[in-house]
């Protein structure tokens, strides 16, 4: 319903409207279950009461906070754990995205590069600063998997060229990966999207997940497919 006539256009909003009536009567489940069964491309079947759903997490911002009151680590330490499993885990990534529709926005040294960078410290600061503040729109921890969903509305994609993880859908698998590493959890990220139109910068980062097999392209839904995990009282 509109406040004094004016229309709520901010994403966040659509995402609490369409994805609380999940918390209740299995939606999440059904959608875990949905998402997976792309994902493996075989049938899925979860366990009751086995999903848990949460928005708009910030995994690795939370986890440190923990982290560092136990274990008083700080930022440098952080920062360079950070940068040893993003070096295990993506030490190609760079070449990766340069190779592919992504590269020509590449422009600064460090994007995707941080090890072999001129500007080492200040690469791995900025690296630390981009995954502690990104954000993920929808997360389902499932038996195994962590799925990890942005929403979109009216904007499309993120992009900062100043980044070291230049590309918002990209960064966020990243940060998922790295706390998963930093947990020691061997659970299995699962990336999908939800968004309203085609756009351009989308498609190319979406393209760019699944090229890597990391995604599969069925994992692209509409607002109104998610309306179908609605408890049968709230879909209307």
């Amino acid at each position: 319903m509109d406040i004094l006539g004016i229309r709520n256009r901010t994403e966040n909003w659509k995402t609490a409207r369409y994805f609380t009536p999940l918390y209740t009567n299995g939606g999440a489940h059904r959608l875990a279950e949905f998402l997976l069964t792309h994902h493996k491309a075989t049938e899925v079947q979860l366990e009751p009461g086995s999903v848990r759903i949460e928005l708009f997490w910030k995994g690795i911002r939370d986890h440190w906070e923990i982290t560092q009151k136990k274990s008083k680590e700080t930022v440098t330490d952080r920062n360079s754990d950070f940068l040893k499993h993003y070096d295990s885990k993506f030490g190609d990534l760079h070449y990766r995205v340069k190779a592919s529709s992504l590269g020509a926005y590449l422009k600064k040294p460090w994007n995707y590069c941080v090890s072999l960078n001129d500007e080492k410290e200040k690469a791995m600061k900025q690296l630390g600063n981009n995954l502690i503040n990104t954000e993920i729109d929808i997360v389902l921890e499932a038996p195994g998997h962590l799925l990890i969903g942005e929403a979109k509305f009216e904007e499309d994609f993120s992009m900062n060229t100043h980044n070291v993880l230049v590309h918002q859908f990209i960064r966020q698998y990243v940060m998922a990966k790295i706390l998963l590493g930093r947990l020691k959890s061997n659970l299995e990220v699962v990336p999908f999207v939800v968004r309203q139109k085609c756009r351009a910068e989308g498609d190319r980062q979406i393209k760019f997940m699944v090229d890597q097999c990391w995604m599969s392209d069925k994992n692209v839904l509409t607002w109104e497919d998610i309306k179908e995990f609605w408890p049968s009282l709230t879909a209307k």
